[in-house]
Parts: C-alpha cells; sequence; structure tokens
C-alpha cells in the first residue's frame, strides 16, 4: 500500500512539478503578495492532488490549473469580502521587485538608468493597481503570462468576446493612467526646480 501511495505521489509531482512556477507567477499578479501566493499555489496542489486522472489526461494541463488557481482565488477573495475582518494585500515593495525583474533584462547598469527604470516600475505598478481586477487579471493572464484568448475563457468562464473588450479597455485605460503618472512625476520636478 505504501509503494502505491509513493509511486502516485511521484506521478503527481512529475505532471504538478513542471508548472509550479507558472501558478506561482499567476498566484503573485492575483494576490500581490508573496505569502498569499504560496498559500494559493499550496490550496491549488492539494485540491488536484484527487484529480490526478484529469491532469494526466490534459495534453497541455497549464491552462486547466490556471482555471483551478483562479477558482481558488475568486472562492478566497468572496469569503474575504463576506468576513468582518477586511485583509488588505500590501503592494508596495514586493509587486514592484517581481513585476521589475519580469520585465527588464538583468544588465550592467548606470545609477541613472537603475532611478529611470525605478520610476517606470513605480509608475506602472501604480497604474495597474488602479485598474479593476476584471481589466487586471486578463491582461496579466494575456500580456504577461501569454495564454490565448480560448485559454483565459476557460480559466475565467468569461466569454473571448468580454475578453476582447476589458483588455482594450484596460490597454486605454493602462496607457491613460502612465500617462498622467508621467505628467504629475514631470509637474512636480517642475515645482521643485521653480522652488530651487
Amino acid at each position: 500500500m505504501l509503494s502505491f501511495n509513493r509511486k502516485k505521489h511521484q506521478e503527481f509531482e512529475v505532471l504538478v512539478k513542471p508548472h509550479l512556477d507558472a501558478l506561482f507567477r499567476l498566484a503573485f499578479r492575483l494576490t500581490g503578495s508573496r505569502d498569499q501566493s504560496e498559500d494559493l499555489v499550496q490550496e491549488t496542489v492539494v485540491k488536484i492532488y484527487e484529480r490526478q486522472h484529469e491532469l494526466a489526461a490534459l495534453q497541455r494541463p497549464g491552462a486547466w490549473l490556471a482555471k483551478v488557481l483562479y477558482n481558488l482565488f475568486v472562492d478566497i477573495r468572496r469569503r474575504e469580502k463576506r468576513s468582518p475582518v477586511s485583509l488588505v494585500a500590501d503592494l508596495t515593495g514586493d509587486s514592484a521587485q517581481v513585476i521589475s525583474l519580469d520585465s527588464f533584462p538583468i544588465e550592467q547598469r548606470s545609477p541613472e538608468q537603475d532611478i529611470d527604470q525605478g520610476q517606470f516600475t513605480h509608475k506602472l505598478v501604480h497604474a495597474l493597481e488602479q485598474l479593476s481586477e476584471e481589466q487586471r487579471v486578463a491582461l496579466m493572464l494575456y500580456e504577461v503570462e501569454g495564454y490565448s484568448l480560448t485559454e483565459i475563457e476557460q480559466i475565467t468562464d468569461v466569454p473571448v468576446g468580454t475578453l476582447k473588450s476589458r483588455l482594450h479597455r484596460a490597454r486605454n485605460q493602462l496607457k491613460t493612467l502612465f500617462d498622467q503618472g508621467t505628467d504629475d512625476g514631470l509637474a512636480s520636478c517642475r515645482e521643485v526646480g521653480e522652488q530651487q
């Protein structure tokens, strides 16, 4: 009996391990917190353990795993909203670091380039935080994680037409918010320059 369980565990590990990094990235983009992301991935793995036969039958299990994780995330959000205690994710340092690591190649940069990159990342994170959750999820799944619209439809149970609309609005709103952040930054720099 023990060897059978060990065999089942090893087979499960072979199926799931290649997808753990992608699941963690998705969880982090949804929660904005490293701890919550780890918890969400762990809950996902526990939930799918007994559904190993379904996972083994899929040719591209990534979207199915993402759907399970996304559904767990939605369930957790609903419970939190009904809870008298509201949990607030801290999106300050952690999210900026991960986005900058994902977005930029590692290379030797001057201090001025590091400052510019940090300002760019800060403005991008700030703009992303202002999008609605639906827009942010669609944008992250499509643009960052590289899922197709059909896969995102399977993950979120949102029709492709609605996803296209959300992506279009999210891109436009992100550009507007990012440009406003640039204008605000330039205006504050001008004010400081005029005061000196």
